[in-house]
Formats: C-alpha cells, sequence, structure tokens
C-alpha cells in the first residue's frame, strides 16, 4: 500500500514502492517551504494523511508520465495549514484526487497542468471549515483533447465561511477540451461564503465548458451531513473510519 503521512510539513511515515519517486526538499532561510517532488511512474494509488499541530506551509509536485493513472485520497486534519499542489500531467496520463478535510485556517491552490494530448485530471473535495478557509484551484489546459472535472462540497460551522476560487484556462489554439465545474457549500452559520467560477477559453467550438454552483444555508431536504460530505468522495475503509469521527460530532451539534 502506497502510504504518506504528514505532520504539519514534515513526512513521519512512508510506504512507496516502484511506481512512485519521491524527493524532498527541505525549505532554506531564503524559501522557508517544505517542498515533496512525486512522479508517478506506473499506474497507482497513493494515501496521504495530514494532521496539523501548528501553522505550516508545503509545496507538492506531482508529475505523472505518459499513459499513466494515479488515484490519490488525501484526508486532512489541520489547525492552520497552506498547501500547494502542482501536478504536471502529461499525454494520456490521467489523476482522480478524493480530499476531505477539517480544519480552521487554511490557505489551499490546487494548480493543475494538462500538458499532454488526452491527458485528465479530476477532484473531488468535501470539507468542514470552523474558521476562513481559502481553495483556488487553477486548471490550465494546454494540450488538445484534455478533460477536467472539478467537484466540490463544503460545510461551514462556527466561524467558519469558504472562499473557493475556480478557473479553468484554455490555450490558445487547443481545441476538443472539456471542463466541468460543481460546487455547493451549505452554511450553518451567519458567515458568508463565495463561490468564484471562471473560464478563459479561446473562441473555439470544440471547447466544452460547464458550470454548476449553489450557496444555501440549510442541508438539502433528507440529507444528514454524512451523506452530503460522504456522497462527494471514495474512500477506502481505512480512511474512512478516520473521518467518522469528525462528522459524527458535528452531526450531534448541529443535527440534534
Amino acid at each position: 500500500m502506497n502510504k504518506i503521512e504528514v505532520v504539519n510539513d514534515v513526512i513521519v511515515k512512508k510506504n512507496l514502492d516502484d511506481a512512485f519517486t519521491l524527493v524532498v526538499d527541505e525549505g532554506t532561510e531564503f524559501l522557508s517551504v517544505n517542498q515533496l517532488k512525486i512522479t508517478v511512474k506506473k499506474n497507482a494509488t497513493l494515501k496521504v494523511f495530514y494532521h496539523g499541530t501548528k501553522p505550516s506551509k508545503l509545496n507538492i509536485v506531482i508529475e505523472v508520465q505518459p499513459n499513466q493513472k494515479l488515484r490519490m485520497e488525501e484526508i486532512r486534519f489541520n489547525q492552520n495549514v497552506k498547501v500547494q499542489y502542482q501536478y504536471r500531467i502529461l499525454d494520456g496520463a490521467c489523476v482522480t484526487v478524493n480530499r476531505m478535510s477539517s480544519s480552521h485556517h487554511k490557505r489551499q491552490w490546487d494548480l493543475v497542468y494538462l500538458n499532454g494530448k488526452n491527458a485528465q485530471f479530476s477532484l473531488c473535495e468535501s470539507t468542514i471549515a470552523s474558521k476562513e478557509q481559502h481553495n483556488h484551484v487553477l486548471i490550465y489546459h494546454n494540450a488538445s483533447h484534455t478533460k477536467s472535472f472539478l467537484n466540490f462540497r463544503g460545510i461551514t460551522v462556527e466561524e467558519g465561511k469558504i472562499q473557493l476560487s475556480m478557473t479553468g484556462i484554455v490555450e490558445q489554439g487547443m481545441n476538443h477540451c472539456k471542463l466541468e465545474q460543481n460546487a455547493e457549500i451549505v452554511g450553518m452559520n451567519d458567515q458568508v461564503s463565495e463561490i468564484e467560477p471562471m473560464y478563459v477559453v479561446e473562441e473555439d467550438k470544440t471547447v466544452q465548458a460547464v458550470t454548476n454552483t449553489n450557496i444555501v444555508n440549510t442541508m438539502p431536504q433528507n440529507v444528514t451531513m454524512r451523506q452530503f460530505l460522504m456522497g462527494n468522495v471514495t474512500f477506502t475503509k481505512e480512511f474512512q473510519h478516520k473521518i467518522e469521527k469528525e462528522i459524527k460530532e458535528l452531526e450531534v451539534s448541529y443535527e440534534s
């Protein structure tokens, strides 16, 4: 099983087979951010578990070689974290990310570069915000016949609010690209969340771009918090058990 466990910005456990190459660049006095560089050489699944005890920053670069598939399962319990992902996806490669997070202050970037023909990227994320969260997803379609899909669900509690920015860019001359953005936030408090979708697409009839967003102050009828959050992501039993406590505490507090 391929797994990385991170506490703050340091890898404390890892178990990787030959599908991956991992290089760790520790921060310096000039650039005080630890960076993980991961190269995916074979079809593989990677589990990533974060736990935060103090404010931290982390930069993660993932390159997926041609015609390989990466599936990521990620859960994150942090107090205050800034994380930037860079995905570099080459010809015929595919990345699927399922992410669940529960945090106070959070600032997160997902920078996606679809650099090869038929490259694909999919991100399904569910999050619980008890203070302010900033989520930025920026996807560059740098080649033709590329696809991107984003599905985001968030719940705000206590002093939480979510600022979500989603941008899809199709570079000039690229055609037959498909972009889809879906986002829904349920506010269980009186804070104001925002969703900012955007497409930057050159005039081309072959490009398909679809956006659906929704911000509401009540949970959809006959839907529990667990169903809302877990209906958006898919995890193995190991990770499902880790987040059951987080959701169960919410249900007791807000659905009793």
